[in-house]
């Protein structure tokens, strides 16, 4: 009777031991946050080459064989330097586990110049190139705290390319509108990302790719109830 009973009280702690063990390795379905939204902004990084307005090109004609910026390609007229709006992106990533996420991320990279006249400096003409990028996204985190997120990830995707532009002198016949759409293949690595904030929280990344080298913003995680 006696080892019957000791039987059972051992196998009743096997089992409980089990089910804590069970509890623990779940426990950070609740206790770490697993929707996650963020919106952010960075440099340009390789967008702008993409777009061809840091004007390097990897093989092919370059893009301004196509757009005007040659068109007044002579010393009565010149180009103002290309503004930028930076690149802006909004993500959201699903924590699958402690230490993996999946999602998707959508940015948007603008460069924009003028032509003008040498004499008057009236503008003669204006270019845009606009660049979106459509990224699946997987993120691995390797510090995992309620407060504190620090991970890497990669994202690979689609970019489309759109340039246009116009040029002649305003009020004459003699305008020219250009515009060309492509599509090409785009990719983030990120080496380094910090999260610190609860619900709401701040977040910076260092990566490699055609969405950021530096991206800086804030964001927004949570659990719903049944996750």
């Amino acid at each position: 009777m006696k080892k019957i009973t000791l039987l059972l009280l051992l196998a009743a702690a096997v089992l409980t031991m089990s089910a804590q063990e069970e509890n623990d390795k779940a426990a950070w379905k609740s206790q770490l946050p697993r929707h996650d939204f963020q919106i952010g902004i960075s440099d340009p990084g390789l967008s702008g080459f993409a777009t061809g307005s840091y004007y390097i090109h990897l093989g092919g004609e370059p893009y301004d064989y196509y757009t005007p910026n040659t068109w007044f390609d002579t010393p009565d007229a010149y180009q103002t330097p290309t503004r930028t709006s930076g690149t802006l992106h909004i993500s959201y990533v699903y924590r699958v586990a402690k230490w993996c996420a999946l999602g998707g991320t959508v940015s948007y990279a603008g460069f924009f110049n003028k032509t003008r006249d040498r004499i008057t400096d009236e503008v003669i003409g204006r270019h845009s190139q606009h660049y979106i990028t459509v990224m699946p996204t997987v993120r691995f985190s390797w510090f995992n705290r309620p407060c504190v997120t620090m991970y890497s990830g990669l994202a690979l995707g689609l970019g489309i390319v759109n340039q246009r532009g116009f040029s002649g002198y305003p009020g004459t016949y003699s305008m020219n509108y250009s515009s060309i759409t492509t599509l090409t293949f785009a990719g983030q690595l990120t080496l380094f990302g910090v999260q610190a904030g609860r619900k709401w929280y701040g977040f910076a990344e260092i990566g490699v790719g055609y969405r950021s080298t530096l991206t800086a913003g804030f964001g927004y995680h949570f659990n719903r109830i049944r996750d």
